[in-house]
């Protein structure tokens, strides 16, 4: 009866172990699982945008007032700015990304040499302003959105800049300009100002920018 007794307890123990390890398999399974899907979770999306800064104002000599917005096109598209739509040879695209800024003068700028040249025709000088934005604010985004471009886009507001423009660069082109501290007044992209009626623009791509 002894040695029965002692049978039927060492396979009861037996039981308890094969229990233990199918529960160990079981969680070691369920824990490795749950990496996998946190692992997907946290993948990042990556790829490369075409930027583009559109404006519009209205200019004199004396005041610069206006809109600036910044345009994340997909890769390999321009912008039609009349349209107001991204596309290429397949047709219209939606931007990633697009930020609408109110831009206004906060003083005339006079040492902007090629700005300051009057042009053949009307013999009249372009113009030159320092800049400040406001009133930042994203009017669309998808794929990527905006925050892959922008940390924040309040940070814009109160940034500043400053633009010129000549209507004679080298004798026939149209062209804005952009100060830079390090290098002075830089010819940046082709531009349009009616002096008569003072609408100024520009569709100024700036290159990729990888997300």
């Amino acid at each position: 009866m002894r040695i029965l007794s002692l049978m039927i307890l060492a396979m009861g123990c037996g039981d308890e172990s094969d229990t233990g390890e199918v529960s160990t398999d079981t969680q070691t399974e369920t824990q490795s699982e749950t990496n996998t899907e946190t692992e997907t979770s946290t993948e990042t999306v990556s790829g490369t945008a075409v930027f583009f800064k559109v404006g519009v104002a209205d200019v004199t000599y004396e005041t610069y007032s206006g809109t600036e917005e910044w345009v994340y096109c997909p890769e390999d598209t321009l912008y039609d700015a009349a349209k107001s739509v991204c596309y290429d040879l397949d047709g219209p695209l939606d931007a990633f990304c697009r930020v609408l800024t109110d831009v206004e003068s906060t003083a005339v700028r006079t040492d902007c040499k090629d700005c300051n040249e009057p042009d053949w025709i009307t013999k009249l000088p372009g113009f030159a302003f320092d800049l400040e934005v406001s009133n930042a604010q994203i009017t669309a985004e998808t794929g990527p959105g905006c925050s892959v471009f922008l940390s924040s886009v309040a940070d814009l507001d109160g940034s500043t800049m400053s633009y010129g423009y000549t209507s004679d660069y080298f004798g026939h082109a149209q062209v804005l300009f952009m100060y830079n501290p390090d290098s002075g007044w830089e010819a940046q992209n082709f531009a349009h100002w009616e002096n008569k009626t003072g609408e100024f623009g520009y569709n100024w791509p700036l290159g990729t920018v990888s997300y």
